[in-house]
C-alpha cells in the first residue's frame, strides 16, 4: 500500500520518471546483505565493494558499472508511467473499498421487545411502529466502545440554557437548566421533558435530546445533581447514584412552576437509578406521566464489564471531590478517598460518611435502584444493548417487564452504552424512540380521558395510568361542579403552603 502511494505521488508530481533499475537492484541487494549481516560495518564494506556509496548519498558514481545497459531505452519511461497508473488505480480502488465497507450499514436489526400485553403497551407498540422499527448502524459505528464514545466525540447542536438554582430543604442546591433556544414559541400546554444526565455529566452531554425535544414541541429542562454540571456545593454532601430526595423536590417545583402540563423524564446511564428510585418510592403519587431509561443498570453500580470504564468513572468522581474539597473536608477524609483506586472501595469511602452508613452493605441497600411494585404505576420504557461495555446484559430482568402492564423493554444487539447511533451523519436512535414513546403515552392518556358520550363525564382513576375510565351520570353534574370548585380552592391553598415550605430563595444565573 505504501509503495502504491509512493509511486502515485511521484507520478502525479513529477510526471514521467525514468527509473534507474540498476540502482534499485543494487540498493535492494545492499539492503538484503545488510539485513543478513545485521551490522553497520558490513554495510559499509559492501558499499565499498560495489562502489556505489555515492549513489546512496545523493551523488551517483560514474565508476559503478551498469548491470544492464539496455535500461536507458525510451520504453523504460513508458513502462514506468504505466506502472504508476496501475498502482495508483489499485490504491484508489483499495481506499474506495475500505471507505465503502466502513460506511455501509450493518444488516438491519429487529430489536427484541419484552412486555405484557395491555391496552397501553399495545397502543404504544403500534404507534411507535416497534414491530417494523429497525436499528441499522454503519460498520464504522458498530463497535460497542465507539458507540459509547460517540456522545463525547460528535459535535453538539447549538442549544442555549437558562440556569435556575433551586435550594433544597437541607440548604443544598441543585441546578435546573431550561432550554431557551431552538424554539420560537412554546405552546401553553406543551409537555415538559425532564432530562437526567449520568453522574458527573451536565447539560452538554444531553444537548442532542434537548435539541430534538424542543423541535418536537417539548419544554425541556435538565436536572443537575449537587455540585455537578458546573453547579455549586453549599452543603458537605454529594448525591449518590440512586438517591431520589433532590429529584423529588425538583419535580415538585417544576410541576408547580408550569401548572397543567404533563411531565415526562428521560435518564441516561447512572442517572437511571435515581429515576427508578423516585418512582419506586413515590408510586402512584408520582408527578410523571411517562419515563424512559437508556442503558440503565438494574443493580447497584459496583463494577462494569470493562475495567477501563471503571477507571474513567473513578477519575471523574475524584475530580468532583477535588473541586469541592473545601466543602467536603469537614466530613470526608480526603487523603483516604483520593488514595483509593478501586470503584467499590472508593464509593464506600466517599458515600458512607456522607450518608452516615457504618458499613458498605448498608450503603449498597441505600443506593440500590428501587424496583418495587409501586414502580409499575408510571409507564416505563427501557432501552438496553447486549454489547453494553458498562452494564452487564446478564442482569436484564426480562421476567419483570413481561409481568407488568405499563413496562416495555427494548433490547438491541448493538448500541454500546448510551450510544445507539445509526445512519450518516450519525443520529441517536434511542432519543428518537424515547420522544415517540412519551408522545404515544400522552396521546393514549388524552384519548382515554375523552368523552365517549355527551351524557357522561369521564375521569381517570389515580391508581395507574392507562386503566379503565370511570364515569358519572348527568344527574351528578351539579355536584361535580361544586366539588371541582372546592378542589380548585384546596389546590390553590396547597400550592401556597408548598411554596412556603419550598426554598425561600431561587437563584438565577
Amino acid at each position: 500500500m505504501l509503495l502504491c502511494l509512493l509511486f502515485s505521488i511521484t507520478w502525479i508530481v513529477k510526471g514521467p520518471v525514468n527509473v534507474d533499475l540498476t540502482w534499485v537492484s543494487r540498493a535492494g541487494h545492499i539492503m538484503a546483505l545488510g539485513h543478513h549481516e545485521g551490522t553497520l560495518t558490513s554495510m559499509q564494506q559492501h558499499l565499498t565493494t560495489l562502489n556505489i556509496s555515492g549513489e546512496l548519498n545523493g551523488s551517483r558514481s560514474d565508476k559503478a558499472p551498469l548491470l544492464n545497459a539496455g535500461m536507458d531505452s525510451p520504453w523504460i519511461g513508458r513502462l514506468t508511467n504505466l506502472l504508476g497508473l496501475v498502482l495508483t488505480a489499485l490504491f484508489l480502488l483499495t481506499i474506495s473499498v475500505l471507505v465503502k465497507g466502513s460506511l455501509t450499514n450493518v444488516p438491519s436489526e429487529q430489536p427484541k421487545l419484552y412486555y405484557m400485553k395491555s391496552s397501553l403497551n399495545t397502543y404504544v407498540v403500534n404507534k411507535c411502529k416497534l414491530t417494523d422499527r429497525v436499528f441499522c448502524s454503519s460498520k464504522l459505528f458498530s463497535n460497542r466502545h465507539f458507540q459509547t464514545l460517540l456522545p463525547y466525540i460528535l459535535p453538539k447542536p447549538e442549544v442555549t440554557f437558562e440556569r435556575e438554582y433551586l435550594q433544597m430543604h437541607d440548604k443544598g442546591v441543585v441546578a435546573l437548566d431550561w432550554v431557551t433556544s431552538c424554539q420560537e414559541r412554546v405552546k401553553r400546554r406543551a409537555p415538559i421533558l425532564l432530562v437526567i444526565p449520568p453522574v458527573t455529566e451536565g447539560a452538554a452531554y444531553v444537548s442532542n435530546i434537548c435539541f430534538s425535544g424542543t423541535e418536537r414541541g417539548f419544554r425541556v429542562v435538565v436536572f443537575n445533581r449537587r455540585g455537578e454540571g458546573g453547579s455549586y456545593l453549599t452543603t458537605p454532601k454529594l448525591q449518590s447514584f440512586c438517591d431520589p430526595s433532590d429529584l423529588t423536590q425538583a419535580i415538585e417545583y417544576v410541576t408547580l412552576k408550569v401548572v397543567g402540563c404533563p411531565l415526562a423524564a428521560v435518564a441516561y446511564g447512572t442517572g437511571c437509578g435515581m429515576l427508578m428510585s423516585y418512582i419506586g418510592t413515590s408510586g402512584s403519587s408520582s408527578k410523571l406521566v411517562a419515563r424512559v431509561c437508556i442503558s440503565p443498570s438494574y443493580e447497584a453500580p459496583s463494577k462494569s464489564n470493562c475495567p477501563i470504564y471503571d477507571t474513567i468513572l473513578l477519575l471523574k468522581l475524584k475530580c468532583l471531590v477535588l473541586r469541592h474539597m473545601k466543602a467536603l473536608s469537614s466530613v470526608l477524609d480526603i487523603s483516604k478517598v483520593m488514595s483509593t483506586w478501586m470503584l467499590p472501595e472508593f464509593s464506600s469511602s466517599l458515600y458512607c460518611p456522607l450518608y452516615g452508613c457504618p458499613s458498605p452493605s448498608q450503603l449498597a441497600d441505600a443506593v440500590k435502584p428501587v424496583l418495587g411494585a409501586n414502580s409499575a404505576d408510571v409507564p416505563l420504557l427501557c432501552i438496553n444493548g447486549l454489547d453494553d461495555p458498562v452494564c452487564a446484559s446478564a442482569f436484564l430482568p426480562y421476567h419483570t417487564f413481561q409481568s407488568r402492564t405499563n413496562s416495555l423493554l427494548v433490547v438491541t444487539n448493538k448500541g454500546g452504552h448510551c450510544g445507539f447511533y445509526h445512519q450518516l451523519p450519525p443520529k441517536s436512535w434511542s432519543d428518537s424512540l424515547s420522544l415517540d414513546y412519551i408522545l404515544a403515552v400522552e396521546e393514549f392518556n388524552s384519548r382515554a380521558s375523552r368523552l365517549p358520550k355527551q351524557a357522561r363525564i369521564p375521569f381517570r382513576a389515580t391508581s395507574a395510568p392507562g386503566c379503565l375510565n370511570m364515569y358519572c351520570s348527568t344527574g351528578d353534574l351539579r355536584d361535580r361542579k361544586v366539588r371541582s370548585k372546592e378542589s380548585n380552592l384546596n389546590t390553590i391553598h396547597e400550592k401556597e403552603n408548598v411554596m412556603e415550605s419550598f426554598p425561600p430563595k431561587v437563584y438565577f444565573e
